[in-house]
């Protein structure tokens, strides 16, 4: 038995409902440091950027995956160091059943920024589709980690655990 679709709707509508304001607030600084470092961003790309990650945000949680994505492309398009939409696009291709391109995005979530314990979180599940439940234990293991008090990290560990015989 795999880890299922049904714990990564789980944590996408945890995400949906609980990260989300915490992932807007992820993307100003980021996107402004974008713009000071390459020195080719304006004021308005910026705020596009914002307002595109924003909409990705609006439609993944209205249950629309591609159009959710597309929001998210346009947003790493104009600021390429926005972990938020990284792992928002990561959300919805895993709930299309994309969990290869999930985990690239995942990866590079992490990447911009490895404290984040849903991004391991959801990678892991992603893995746990994938069949790499070795993978997917790492990732529980680092989310639980970064954030002890996180019930579903466990349990989806347990269930990886069990995958591998152990």
């Amino acid at each position: 038995m795999r880890i299922g679709i049904v714990a990564l709707l789980l944590v996408v509508s945890a995400f949906a409902i609980g990260c989300g304001n915490e992932a807007l607030v992820e993307v100003t600084p980021a996107v402004n440091a974008a713009g000071d470092a390459q020195g080719t961003k304006t004021d308005l790309d910026l705020q596009k950027a914002k307002e595109l990650y924003e909409a990705g945000l609006a439609f993944f949680a209205q249950g629309q995956m591609e159009e959710a994505i597309r929001k998210y492309d346009e947003a790493i398009r104009l600021s390429s160091d926005t972990p938020g939409a990284y792992a928002g696009r990561g959300l919805a291709y895993s709930n299309l059943g994309q969990f290869l391109r999930a985990v690239q995005d995942f990866d590079a979530a992490i990447r911009l920024n490895p404290q984040n314990a849903d991004a391991y979180n959801n990678r892991g599940l992603a893995f746990g589709e994938l069949g790499d439940f070795n993978k997917a234990v790492q990732d529980f293991d680092a989310s639980i980690r970064l954030n002890p008090q996180r019930a579903d990290a466990y349990n989806n560990r347990g269930l990886a655990y069990g995958e591998l015989g152990d």
